[in-house]
């Protein structure tokens, strides 16, 4: 692809190195090694100023990761965080983007590297902390509703349950059927780290447990992808939304 830096030939030798690019917003955009947890890969935005030292940002690739994993970046506490890691890690941060000023040519290549990993790294810990807050809030409503259902003294908390290959997973909860059956519940959120977990766990077990109810319990199936439903689906027996009578579907597994 072209190159709005075609014209500088050690500088195009030097953005050689990030082969996916393309002219855009002023600049060279380009495709890093770096991924975001939701598989797309952060984009660097390259731009000469007048001194021929170049400007990098992520021109918002962060921001737009975060709201994938359905987080408001605007958030007044994300934007404090955001800020707050910048200035650890030798980055500005403004208006929803994380950027570096006045690097010189010999210097590019590694200061782009740096940006984006420090992108992906901030944007992974987020999507860490918005999994576990909504995996704790999913594990209490699920267990408030199996209390219900089966009493507290049947259901079993945070257990853990091994897979054909001797691997030990937490499940959510654990409760004794009847007819001998056991239903194994997992807690997933649409962000893949959660429900590729969730489909791995379910498989093994599955192996070694060929009889079992594994249930993965969702909420806001709305928001759900087709296709991630069905990765989940594989392994899982049933899939519940909390958000969507979920009584009458837990009472049918009794019956």
């Amino acid at each position: 692809m072209s190159s709005t830096f075609g014209r500088d030939t050690i500088l195009a030798g030097l953005l050689d190195l990030f082969p996916e690019r393309w002219d855009g917003h002023g600049g060279t955009m380009l495709s890093t090694h770096c991924m975001f947890p939701n598989g797309d890969h952060v984009v660097v935005l390259v731009q000469r100023d007048p001194r021929g030292h170049s400007t990098i940002s992520d021109h918002g690739s962060a921001w737009e990761a975060l709201s994938s994993a359905g987080l408001d970046p605007d958030t007044g506490w994300v934007v404090r965080d955001a800020d707050r890691f910048a200035k650890l890690h030798g980055l500005s941060f403004s208006a929803g983007e994380f950027y570096m000023r006045g690097i010189k040519d010999a210097l590019l290549p590694g200061y782009i590297i740096h940006l984006a990993n420090r992108v992906q790294a901030w944007v992974a810990s987020q999507v860490a902390r918005i999994t576990h807050n909504h995996d704790v809030d999913l594990d209490t409503r699920l267990l408030e509703i199996l209390d219900r259902i089966y009493g507290e003294k049947v259901v079993g908390r945070t257990v853990e349950v091994n897979g054909d290959s001797t691997r030990l997973y937490s499940m959510s909860a654990v409760v004794a059927l009847p007819d001998n059956r056991t239903a194994i519940f997992r807690t997933v959120v649409d962000v893949p780290q959660s429900f590729f977990a969730c489909h791995t766990a379910f498989g093994d077990i599955a192996l070694a447990h060929p009889d079992s109810e594994r249930i993965a319990v969702i909420s806001a199936k709305q928001r759900w992808t087709s296709a991630d439903l069905s990765l989940v689906g594989q392994t899982a027996t049933h899939i519940v939304d909390l958000d969507s009578q979920p009584e009458y579907e837990l009472r049918r597994l009794a019956a």
